[in-house]
């Protein structure tokens, strides 16, 4: 059992990091390379500054069409207006070409919950150890 344990703390720490490092790794991705279907939010959102989130592609299964139809989607933040009104804006561009857009506001406050437990659990399982031995030397 404590093995169970020790491996599942090993697993964690790691998890957190990455998805800690993940996160400024996305946004500049997203400047190095942008997705020309989220063209659009710079003409709908004038004056934002766009900071990708998260990224993804999913299939829409039909069982009567015995098809799948690919869709790929990349999640935004905007500056200045995530401080008054923060939402997170999903682009989804499906096979055909049609562009979709989402708006959701509680989805920003799942995001930044999940990614506030991130940062302090990196900070607790990784920095934290870090100080301790600093202190005793």
């Amino acid at each position: 059992m404590r093995t169970a344990i020790r491996i599942f703390g090993i697993y964690l720490k790691i998890c957190l990091l990455i998805v800690v490092l993940l996160f400024p790794a996305l946004a500049i991705y997203d400047r190095i390379n942008p997705w020309p279907a989220a063209g659009m939010i710079s003409k709908k959102y004038h004056g934002q500054k766009r900071i990708c989130v998260g990224f993804g592609s999913f299939a829409q299964f039909s069982f009567a069409e015995k098809t799948a139809k690919p869709a790929a989607q990349r999640s935004f933040i905007l500056i200045p207006s995530v401080f008054g009104a923060p939402k997170i804006i999903t682009v989804i561009e499906d096979q055909d070409g049609k562009i979709s857009e989402l708006e959701s506001g509680v989805g920003f406050w799942v995001l930044f919950s999940f990614y506030s437990m991130c940062w302090l659990g990196t900070g607790y399982f990784w920095i934290r150890p870090l100080l301790k031995l600093k202190r005793k030397n």
